[in-house]
């Protein structure tokens, strides 16, 4: 979470001169922006819990009760979570599109997506800087007698 809070202060960062927004755009752009980040991030933490809670009825720690229709209930709730969450992230774009320009809007979806795969890098890089080997630890002195 910490992580993407950051990249998504890179990309309101990046976003002014990626997309050449004039100084008229700016101040109108950047709060739509951060409305469609916000629900973004609302949306990956209520999909998290949903598929938690899947998790839960179906992993071996399963509760007795957990029969076929709580299951089916928990899908029925994650896929209309994907539909809403859809609806609300078109919204958000179309009002950032009333600000922009033709080619701007262009620009904004090819800069969305070279961002999100510049996150993903950076998240790679990150794990493997975490993942490498572990330093050997000091032998310990002969016991003196």
């Amino acid at each position: 979470q910490q992580i993407q809070q950051l990249f998504d202060g890179m990309v309101l960062a990046r976003a002014q001169g990626t997309l050449q927004l004039t100084d008229q755009q700016f101040p109108v752009f950047l709060p739509k922006l951060i409305r469609l980040q916000q629900i973004q991030q609302r949306h990956r933490q209520q999909r998290q819990r949903l598929l938690n809670e899947l998790r839960m009825l179906i992993g071996p720690k399963a509760p007795e009760g957990a029969d076929e229709a709580a299951i089916a209930q928990g899908v029925k709730a994650l896929d209309d979570l994907e539909v809403q969450m859809w609806q609300d992230e078109q919204k958000a774009l179309s009002e950032l599109d009333a600000v922009l320009g033709v080619r701007q809007r262009a620009r904004f979806r090819v800069f969305l997506e070279a961002m999100e795969r510049e996150k993903i890098n950076l998240i790679v890089k990150a794990r493997e800087g975490r993942g490498g080997p572990v330093p050997p630890t000091p032998a310990k002195p002969p016991a003196a007698k």
